[in-house]
Order: structure tokens, then sequence, then C-alpha cells
């Protein structure tokens, strides 16, 4: 599987990594041999032209694509604890990432230590958008999960 993310957050927060259109070439070419494809959609972000920018992404991958690739998708959305916060302002203390626990849920994780999360009616707003974009662009593909 392939990490995809926006042109838009891998040029704000993964600098120095392969760019979405390397990215989507490389898959072009796992798929083109004849591997199963995946792709990991993560960090999820929410900002304003998100709908586009994501929209955009899942066209050009599908565009890319050798006809009757169905890849699986995993989908990830942003999240942080408050000490990974603490981490990241400590190192980056000029960072933009959106931590504001104030635009966020507080939940409990499986191992006991809490997270913030987007709210539920976010988290509804990113599963509708996705379902309805990997439905029309990949038609046979499947989510594994989105979280």
């Amino acid at each position: 599987r392939f990490s995809l993310n926006t042109a838009a957050v891998i040029h704000e927060y993964e600098k120095g990594t392969a760019s979405m259109e390397e990215r989507i070439g490389a898959a072009r070419k796992t798929a083109e041999a004849g591997y199963p494809l995946g792709f990991l959609i993560a960090p999820i972000f929410v900002y304003p032209e998100w709908k586009k920018d994501y929209g955009a992404l899942l066209r050009k991958a599908a565009e890319s694509l050798p006809e009757g690739v169905s890849p699986s998708f995993e989908l990830i959305t942003h999240r942080f604890t408050a000490r990974a916060k603490s981490n990241i302002q400590h190192v980056f203390p000029e960072t933009t990432l959106p931590l504001d626990e104030s635009e966020r849920k507080f939940k409990y994780g499986q191992f006991g230590y809490g997270k913030y999360v987007y709210p539920k009616e976010v988290m509804g707003e990113i599963r509708e958008f996705f379902e309805e974009q990997i439905e029309e662009y990949f038609p046979e593909s499947r989510i594994a999960y989105l979280v």
C-alpha cells in the first residue's frame, strides 16, 4: 500500500518526502506489475479547501491507475495526544499543525490514554465525503476502515 495525501498537506507537513504525483506514479507501476494495491490516506486534515484537495487527489489517482484496478483504502484522520502536542511544540515551536483541543473531542484510546480527535459531526462529514468520492472514482474498491 502507498501513503497518499494532498499536495497541500505534503508541502506543509511532510517536507522532504515524495510528492503526490511521485507516490501515485509508484502505485501505478505496482499495479501495472500485477500486485494488489492499497492506499493509506493519513493524516486526513480538515481545512478550508480539504474537500477540493482530497477530491483532486482521488481523481488523480483514479486517472493514473490502469483500468480495472481496485485499491483498498485505509483512512486515518489527524489526531493527537497531549504528550505528542507538547513534544511537537517543543521541537517545532512555529508549527502550524492544528493542535487546538477546543476544536476536537477528547477520546480514550484502547490502551487507556486519551487523544484529541475530530468531533462526531466532523467525522461524519469526512466519512460521507470519502465514501462518495471513493465510490465515484473506485466503484469496486472498499474502505477497510476510517478512524
